[in-house]
């Protein structure tokens, strides 16, 4: 043997000896943690590195809203970076699963200090299994695997010591409830996190982001400064620092702290960050300027600039957007607006930035009480902003009110107009149908002649496209770029739409609506849509415009109707959705005056009574609350504006009454039915018309089944049924009357007979049927139908009857043969059908089992779908004899 053989096989058996994780010795642990850190959790980490870089660069910020604090997020580019977080979670097991040593050293054998015992105790030996742990859950949460990171990070936190990894992965099982939307979980496990003081700098930043981010998420602007100015301070990469500096602004300018945010975002242009964080902190320095202290010249001339910048061709939207802002913050409102609609304009594929241009002009309009064309920008914000941007829900709510509001005042509009013209005479109102007609043809004409224009440029047009074609393909400029191909684009334009200024609905030449109404959007009133016959669907024909007038007085009360119930809506719509008190008192007062009996005058009166009270008119207050004492003296409305203890007084009415109840329930309980009977009657006698009645009611009832007859019971609950049918109680009291049928078979049939008394009526001399119920799972209807048609083909030749079957319930089918004269002819069919051998063959059927009926009493059976009931009726007219 070599002389290196044994040193050889020694250093074998050592190395397996190492390899050992039941084994715990100083040799085994050094050799696991030398082995999971440089080759298994070294390159699992690499993995999860490259996985959320490349998240990172697939992620595109949004300059419109507030910037995450994080960039990457749960979820974000899942796909894309599967891969990496997959292998990152394998390389993480493997560490765990393969160096793990949880088997505990052999003891010394002498006392052992402090230190020596907590060494002994402890769960782990590997220091990177609760690292890999880390990795892991890291993985997940990128993975969008939350409950299984949620899992991991308590874990480590449960199973391991070292005071860093805990906590960092505190803040991670934090930011995990935050994607979970559990807030309470995620504030517990940021106030955990922050009971450690001695945390390393990358560690207390985390932190702070995190918890930055937590108030960002529950909207607490305020409470999140702090926490980013501390995490802004610890920052070393660039791309923190700025992106923390970004967002700081964007919170001081959200505070209105405007001074702060404009310094924050002068520092992150000297920071020179990537471009579109540079034009965004410029942009938005023209919100947070100083416009009481400083030039404005100064920004203005700046973002002029930027926008002759070739660079920023596809942020003009933005620019003119930042124009706006600083016209309207100097008072400029006009030319605001006109900034507003050019950043729209030029908006081609920013489509959030479109809806935020129209969204203030929309806020513009309606702070200054221009509903109608408030209307029309809230609608196109709805449009093109994403249902996530902040407060969308309230935008589309107020687009919502507003399109109710402008329907109420455009139906108002067009019924006066409607009203007007018919009223006039023949010759006036044809004069006036004449003039509208008149005003088409203009427009008619004006058009024609543009589209003459845009033929006579045709032709330069193909000539300028094919000189400037080949000019163009050699240039190799983008189009943009190329003030030739600008040229052929324009005049592209011409050839399509001609001269058109630009302005909103730059398409339409016809801009003009010939209507009754200012809106343009006519209704017929005489039932006929436009269009539904040829001669009505000429706009140059007085019978165009004809249909549209209420001409006759039942006409004429429907447009009344209409602009009454529009001017109401449009009151209640001012009064309740805008708190737009004049408006709203006008409108009713509006409707008071045109339509004094009006079915809505009290709540009219009392609106009326509120609004001036609340704005300080004594005079018109009192005048409606007269109104309402001496027209409507015993309404609840009246008890109000006569007792301002009213409402308390409602209270301690409704305490009583709830107080008497669970007395008279107890009573009920201890079976003195006597004396819920007397006691209820006393209550209701003292409370009229009390939310409570019906259940007193059902006590009353049930508590009179049981020292009487059934049947009293029955009608008790039967009349508490018709009286409240849609509370609570009368489905109770349903069942219990169910039940007494089920077990009460004389009531159930005296019902039977009642309800058919009801439903059916007795005529012999009408036209009747053959009827079958059937089952089909049972009876061969095939069978029986070829059985009937033989018998009648064989005994009624002349007489040509009918077979048919229709679904009755999900379990029966009813077979006809129809139709006789009357019950005579009828039955002496029945008796021959049921006499005559074979007709029943091979079916499963009884020859007793056909029974007449009427046409009439047929649609009703079919109608009311009770069969049962039918008998009922059945048996005491047909089979009386």
């Amino acid at each position: 043997m070599s002389a290196y053989g044994p040193v050889f096989l020694g250093l074998v058996l050592l190395t397996a000896a190492a390899c050992s994780t039941e084994n715990n010795t100083s040799l085994t642990r050094a050799y696991h943690n030398l082995t999971s850190k440089y080759n298994i959790y070294f390159n699992g980490y690499e993995s999860f590195r490259r996985g959320l870089k490349k998240a990172e660069e697939a992620v595109e910020d949004d300059y419109t809203r507030l910037l995450p604090v994080f960039p990457v997020s749960a979820g974000i580019a899942t796909g894309s970076i599967s891969p990496e977080m997959e292998r990152a979670i394998r390389k993480a097991s493997k560490v765990i699963t393969q160096h793990s040593i949880t088997a505990r050293p052999k003891k010394k054998n002498r006392q052992l200090s402090e230190k020596e015992k907590a060494f002994y105790e402890k769960n782990e030996y590997n220091k990177w299994i609760d690292d890999a742990y880390l990795l892991m859950g890291k993985s997940q949460f990128f993975m969008e695997d939350l409950y299984l990171a949620e899992r991991t990070y308590r874990h480590i936190i449960e199973e391991y010591n070292d005071p860093e990894v805990k906590t960092e992965a505190r803040i991670w099982l934090a930011r995990t409830y935050m994607e979970l939307g559990n807030m309470r979980e995620a504030e517990r496990a940021l106030n955990l996190a922050e009971t450690r003081r001695d945390l390393p700098r990358k560690l207390k930043k985390f932190l702070h982001t995190a918890s930055a981010d937590f108030q960002i998420r529950q909207e607490r602007y305020e409470s999140a400064i702090p926490y980013l100015e501390k995490a802004l301070s610890l920052a070393r990469k660039k791309k923190d620092k700025t992106r923390y500096a970004f967002i700081l602004a964007q919170l001081y300018e959200r505070t209105g702290k405007r001074a702060k945010a404009s310094s924050l975002y002068r520092q992150v242009i000297k920071m020179n960050p990537p471009y579109e964080m540079t034009f965004n902190a410029r942009i938005n320095l023209a919100g947070t300027f100083d416009i009481e202290n400083r030039d404005s010249r100064e920004i203005r001339k700046e973002l002029r600039k930027m926008l002759r910048d070739e660079k920023n061709e596809a942020f003009r939207d933005q620019i003119y957007y930042a124009l706006g802002r600083l016209s309207y913050r100097e008072g400029n409102v006009e030319e605001a607006i006109e900034l507003f609609r050019e950043s729209a304009r030029t908006s081609v594929s920013n489509t959030t930035q479109k809806g935020i241009s129209y969204l203030a002009i929309a806020d513009i309009y309606f702070s200054r009480v221009h509903y109608r064309e408030a209307k029309t920008y809230f609608d196109s914000a709805v449009i093109f902003l994403d249902n996530n941007y902040p407060g969308y829900q309230q935008i589309f709510s107020k687009s919502r009110n507003l399109n109710q509001l402008i329907g109420y005042v455009e139906t108002v509009e067009r019924e006066d107009s409607l009203q007007y013209v018919a009223s006039l005479d023949i010759n006036a109102r044809n004069q006036f149908i004449d003039r509208l007609i008149q005003k088409v043809r203009e427009e008619e004409q004006q058009q024609r002649q543009q589209e003459m224009e845009v033929q006579r440029n045709t032709m330069q047009y193909y000539q300028n496209q094919a000189r400037f074609r080949n000019q163009y393909a050699e240039s190799g400029k983008w189009y943009f770029y190329n003030q030739a191909t600008i040229g052929l684009g324009q005049m592209e334009f011409k050839r399509k739409w001609g001269e058109r200024k630009l302005e909103d609905n730059w398409r339409r030449a016809n801009k003009s609506q010939v209507s009754f109404g200012e809106n343009g959007t006519n209704t017929p009133v005489n039932g006929q849509e436009e269009g539904a016959a040829g001669e009505m669907g000429d706009n140059k024909s007085r019978e165009y415009y004809l249909k549209y007038l209420p001409l006759t007085d039942s006409l004429m009360k429907i447009s009344h109707r209409r602009l009454m119930e529009a001017l109401y809506g449009a009151g209640q719509t001012y009064r309740e959705l805008f708190n737009d008190y004049p408006r709203a008192i006008e409108s009713f007062e509006e409707l008071n005056r045109r339509y004094p009996d009006h079915p809505h005058q009290l709540e009219t009166y009392y609106a009326l009574y509120q609004m001036y009270s609340d704005a300080g008119n004594t005079a018109m207050a009192g005048r409606y609350k007269s109104k309402i004492l001496s027209e409507f003296p015993g309404s609840e409305m009246a008890g109000i504006v006569s007792d301002p203890e009213y409402f308390r007084r409602q209270r301690e009415r409704l305490n009583q009454l709830e107080q008497a109840y669970r007395e008279v329930y107890s009573l009920y309980q201890n079976r003195q039915y006597e004396e819920v009977i007397a006691r209820t009657d006393s209550i209701l006698e003292k409370y009229k018309n009390n939310d409570l009645t019906p259940k007193f009611r059902y006590l009353q009832a049930v508590s009179t089944g049981r020292i009487s007859d059934v049947r009293v019971l029955k009608n008790e609950l039967t009349a508490l049924m018709e009286d409240y049918p849609t509370h609570e109680v009368a489905q109770l009291a349903g069942q219990v009357i169910d039940l007494i049928r089920e077990k009460n078979p004389d009531i159930r049939q005296e019902d039977e007979e009642k309800l058919a008394e009801q439903i059916y009526r007795y005529n012999p001399e009408v036209p009747h049927y053959v009827l079958l119920a059937v089952d089909p799972a049972r009876v061969d209807l095939r069978r029986l139908t070829f059985n009937i048609i033989n018998f009648n083909i064989e005994y009624y030749t002349n007489a040509n009857y009918e077979t048919m079957e229709e679904d009755f319930d999900n379990q029966l089918k009813i077979f006809t043969v129809r139709e006789f004269p009357n019950r005579e002819v009828c039955e002496d069919y029945l008796e021959n059908i049921r006499n005559t051998p074979g007709v029943w063959d091979g079916t499963n059927l009884p020859p007793g089992q056909p029974l007449m009926i009427s046409a009439g009493n047929y649609a009703a059976l079919m109608s009311h779908k009770s069969f049962t009931t039918y008998l009922s009726f059945y048996k005491k007219q047909y089979l009386r004899d």
